[in-house]
């Protein structure tokens, strides 16, 4: 995370803006989107009250952590 990545000829705005327009972006977004949505739902229910802003901030990490996991293994219980 520390180094700079190789330079190449796709690193335009044109090409970033299609990568994340593409259907697998969208795709990921939406499971993230999901998995986010349900942890605030959950917290609504268990605490009767919202979260604040920093822990809907830490919910979004954990959301995309989440999301990754599962795509890694398969949806697979770990």
């Amino acid at each position: 995370s520390h180094m700079p990545p190789a330079p190449t000829q796709d690193d335009t705005d044109d090409f970033l803006v299609n990568i994340l327009q593409s259907n697998s972006s969208v795709s990921v977004k939406a499971e993230v989107f999901t998995i986010y949505t349900n942890k605030i739902s959950s917290y609504a229910k268990d605490y009767g009250k919202e979260p604040s802003r920093e822990m809907r901030r830490q919910m979004m990490i954990s959301a995309w952590t989440q999301a990754a996991i599962l795509k890694q293994f398969g949806n697979r219980t770990l």
